[in-house]
């Protein structure tokens, strides 16, 4: 089995963070909960899409809202814990969850 590189790993984990945006924006009522609760609107969701801290605070968000991670990876056909393995290579990475 062949392993995969640090960028390669990025690659994924932007991956995995912009495919949450877009699921979070494609909802009126998730996209609602995620404005209310972090005062972040459309718009700068959309202009935070290539600042890595941006994309870690994406996943932060999810990550605490287990509705939220269950129906995204459901979504995606991915496991959870992808989120949590995405979410450590970002800036401000801690290993609390």
């Amino acid at each position: 089995m062949r392993l995969k590189t640090p960028s390669e790993n990025t690659t994924d984990s932007n991956v995995i963070a912009l495919q949450l945006m877009a699921f979070i924006a494609s909802n009126e009522e998730r996209l609602e909960r995620f404005s209310a609760l972090s005062g972040i609107g459309l718009f700068e969701m959309q202009t935070g899409a290539q600042d890595p801290v941006f994309l870690g605070f994406m996943l932060d968000y999810a990550l605490q809202d287990e509705a939220l991670i269950l129906e995204f990876a459901q979504n995606q056909e991915i496991s959870p814990q992808t989120l949590v393995n995405a979410r450590r290579n970002f800036p401000g990475a801690n290993d609390d969850f």
